[in-house]
């Protein structure tokens, strides 16, 4: 097992990596706000929305079945951390907050008939920011997602109800793969350790 200092040396080398490929797959372009820009890339609030479509990727989230077994998992988070009045304390989570962040079946339907009618992973707003509960709030989520569909990281799309539907374009997933790879590079036992030096 690496020693503690070790995992924190990747880990920091592993976030600096994370910066320069958001970087790379998303570059400002010409009418981008800087200062939007600056406070997003990275942010908190853009590696939660990285991270998840990474995880709806890997889980192989790619139809109605699937997307309503990942839901059904999320509500069950939503109950567990209702059950841990300590750990919401503890992280400044208000019960109220978390507690409107179940997909409920009317919502659920809807994020169901998108995702089905417009491909792998198109999501509204609000199912994003429902399924980040737990790390971001909404406003920041929304103002995050504009931006990233601003430097093509999603596609706009019309869904049910009027909703605006982020249908992602990979960039977001890459990077946090990339990131995970750079974490596992610098945690990976090296292959070749030079011999033990038994002259003594």
């Amino acid at each position: 097992m690496p020693a503690p200092l070790t995992v924190l040396e990747a880990l920091l080398k592993a976030e600096a990596s994370l910066t320069a490929e958001l970087e790379a797959q998303l570059p400002a372009r010409p009418a981008t706000d800087r200062r939007a820009y600056e406070s997003f890339i990275p942010s908190p609030e853009v590696i939660a929305i990285a991270r998840l479509f990474f995880m709806l990727e890997e889980a192989g989230v790619s139809d109605e079945g699937t997307f309503r077994s990942f839901a059904q998992l999320h509500n069950d988070r939503i109950n567990n951390l209702l059950e841990d009045p300590d750990y919401l304390k503890r992280w400044g989570l208000r019960a109220d907050r978390i507690a409107r962040a179940y997909a409920e079946p009317g919502p659920l339907d809807q994020d169901a008939l998108n995702f089905v009618r417009h491909g792998a992973m198109a999501l509204s707003g609000s199912a994003i920011a429902r399924f980040l509960v737990e790390f971001c709030g909404k406003s920041e989520v929304f103002d995050a997602l504009a931006l990233l569909a601003e430097l093509g990281a999603f596609e706009k799309l019309p869904g049910a109800h009027n909703a605006t539907l982020y249908r992602t374009t990979g960039r977001l997933e890459r990077a946090y793969r990339n990131y995970l790879l750079t974490v596992a590079a610098h945690l990976a036992p090296d292959p070749d350790p030079a011999p033990e030096d038994r002259s003594r």
